[in-house]
């Protein structure tokens, strides 16, 4: 008995009914119907591996032809049966290229009639997109384009534009650079104007405007005062936004912005919008004049000639999660309006950066700012603030002034902040005072609550260690503040009684001594600022195991010395002075409780409370002798200051 089995496709099955209605519509005719089988591997008689047989479907049962040996076949039949398998195959290929061709929203490629001009017109940029070959050998541009791709404007004439670009590309970025000074050639909004007719609809995560050129009189439209106006602002809008995140203008004149939003539709959906580096900006108000209605974050940057921060965007809440003003207000002439002022601190902001005098501003009265990320650009050196007004001493001609950082006197209400930034400002001069220093930690504790982490960033000499462990700063404003960077280095906070955290193979060094030793040689600055409780618990213990079990798990914890190439050392900590020890996950459990569900956390070998608000300090092996790492939480005991060894 012949023993062939049907090809496996349209689901296995050889029923008329069962099959596709594009391969159903190749081998039905009439009464007649073929389907493909695999033959048996030993018999190769037809061509590509397939045998044909005929079903007859008006009697709904299959006959099989004869199986006839090549040897009594006669030529025209097999040449029959070789011709028909390789048409119905070639014809299958053809038809799902054709179904791919006829779907191409279905597919990872784009087929276009407008696929060759589309290249064409992206290469006079040296730009080229990503494109693929299809089953019929023609060319395709990939659908998402994930690469950045630009397009440069001085690189075309109006005729160099093509009427219509390949619809549905999705770019994930995309820069469209102006000509600059280049005044030969038809303005950039008018080039502007033809791409983006050819556009129509531009899917895009983050769009780049960058350094537009627009008619020399946009009051007339003209090239100059005698020539008629130019219409290049036509209604219905020209372009449509799809998928944008991130709009970024750069060197880019007033003007020019305002030409750019005229050609498209409104974009309803927040978006991040930074107006970046532009020296002919001098004033936010255009912002009330363009197609959005809301801003995610908004972007001022590097805006030497601002003169006026007031637009309704701010006044009416329309930026919604970050305002970012940086290097942009050096010569504003007059406070921004109290409606401006109000919808400023009136806000809960995710992130906000600001200039020192802009905060003073905000801050004056008795107002206050909510922000979970803070950052204020300050001038060291420079006095400037809510006492010498705006601009004053700006100017690095002026005498350094006595600095009075803005708002900062008893019995003012606090602003929010979990972590906040100190950068230098435009004119910010490194300090090396350490009383400088001081004063700023001070205003600080004064100013700001609820915060986390303080980052200093290359305002003062980063070698001020001396001066923080010989100062006293009370921080008692600061509950949950648990890290100080201050220029390149960490300055942490530590409480007594704290937790010592180390390494199980530094176990026996610590039970015999010799850790306390190597600490006194390597960092004596370090352990000459902790508590006397601290410092106790760097002791030897009472009463050290002879085997390193953790009391909880009953886990015997590896003591083996790897030194500094174990990149992930088992960690122990220690939790009390007389030196009973934890693992690192029954630690974590615990603290994980207790910050969860507010249980105490009782120590297994004496069953006492262990009075710490969570690990104190790290002692890590660097080579091969122990130091203080800065990976630490402050409790709620007295902090002290500690350095990085």
């Amino acid at each position: 008995m012949n023993t062939h089995k049907p090809l496996q496709m349209f689901g296995g099955s050889t029923r008329p009914e069962h099959i596709s209605g594009l391969a159903h519509r190749l081998v039905h005719n009439k009464n007649t119907t073929r389907t493909l089988t695999r033959t048996n591997p030993k018999n190769q008689c037809i061509s590509g591996g397939y045998q044909v047989f005929l079903v007859d479907s008006l009697a709904k049962q299959h006959t099989r032809l004869p199986t006839e040996t090549p040897t009594k076949r006669t030529f025209s039949q097999l040449l029959r049966h070789i011709m028909l398998g390789v048409a119905t195959i070639c014809t299958f290929e053809q038809c799902l290229g054709s179904v791919e061709e006829k779907n191409p929203n279905q597919s990872g490629y784009i087929v276009s009639p407008h696929t060759s001009s589309t290249l064409v017109f992206f290469s006079r940029s040296n730009c080229s997109l990503d494109t693929t070959t299809t089953l019929n050998k023609s060319v395709c541009i990939v659908r998402k384009q994930q690469k950045p791709k630009h397009i440069y404007l001085n690189k075309y004439e109006l005729n160099d534009i093509p009427e219509q670009i390949v619809p549905g590309i999705e770019f994930e970025r995309l820069k469209i650079e102006g000509s600059g000074i280049v005044e030969s050639k038809a303005p950039d909004t008018l080039l502007l104007e033809k791409v983006f007719a050819a556009f129509r609809m531009l899917t895009v995560n983050t769009l780049e405007i960058v350094g537009l050129r627009d008619l020399p009189f946009p009051e007339t439209k003209a090239f100059s005062l005698g020539e008629p106006a130019i219409n290049y602002n036509p209604e219905p809008k020209l372009l449509a936004l799809s998928n944008l995140q991130c709009l970024v203008i750069r060197e880019t004149a007033t003007p020019a912005i305002l030409s750019f939003f005229n050609l498209l539709e409104a974009i309803n959906t927040p978006i991040v919008l930074k107006i970046e580096s532009g020296s002919h900006i001098a004033s936010l108000r255009f912002l009330d004049l363009i197609s959005l209605d809301a801003v995610r974050e908004l972007w001022v940057v590097n805006h030497w000639g601002l003169l006026q921060l007031d637009c309704l965007m701010l006044q009416n809440g329309k930026v919604t999660d970050g305002l970012f003003i940086k290097r942009s207000l050096a010569n504003l002439k007059q406070p921004p309006q109290p409606q401006t002022i109000a919808g400023i601190i009136g806000k809960k902001w995710a992130s906000l950066h600001i200039p020192e005098a802009l905060f003073g501003l905000l801050i004056s009265g008795n107002n206050t700012t909510t922000a979970k990320h803070l950052q204020i650009d300050i001038d060291i050196g420079i006095g400037i603030g809510v006492d010498t007004g705006i601009g004053a001493g700006i100017n690095t001609k002026h005498q350094p002034k006595p600095k009075t950082y803005p708002g900062f006197h008893t019995g003012k209400p606090k602003s929010s902040v979990e972590h906040l930034v100190l950068a230098p400002g435009s004119s910010a001069t490194g300090s090396r005072d350490p009383e400088e220093l001081k004063k700023v930690l001070s205003w600080v504790v004064g100013s700001f609550k609820d915060v986390k982490t303080l980052d200093i960033i290359y305002i003062f000499d980063p070698q001020l260690y001396q001066f923080v462990m010989n100062t006293t700063i009370d921080i008692d404003g600061f509950p949950d503040l648990y890290r100080l960077t201050m220029s390149e280095e960490h300055c942490q906070l530590y409480s007594a009684p704290g937790l010592v955290y180390l390494p199980a193979s530094a176990y026996t060094d610590w039970a015999n001594g010799s850790l306390l030793k190597s600490l006194v040689q390597t960092c004596p600055e370090a352990l000459a600022v902790l508590t006397k409780s601290t410092r106790s618990l760097l002791s030897p213990p009472i009463n050290p195991a002879q085997d390193l079990v953790c009391p909880r798990c009953q886990r015997v914890l590896n003591t083996k010395n790897t030194g500094p190439s174990d990149p992930e050392p088992e960690q122990i900590g220690v939790i009390d002075a007389a030196g009973h020890i934890l693992c690192q996950s029954c630690l974590k459990e615990l603290l994980t409780k207790r910050d969860e569900a507010g249980e105490a956390i009782i120590c297994p070998t004496c069953h006492a409370e262990v009075p710490f608000s969570t690990y104190m300090l790290f002692v890590r092996r660097d080579k091969n002798s122990y130091i203080l790492d800065a990976s630490a939480y402050l409790g709620k005991q007295k902090p002290v200051w500690l350095v990085e060894g």
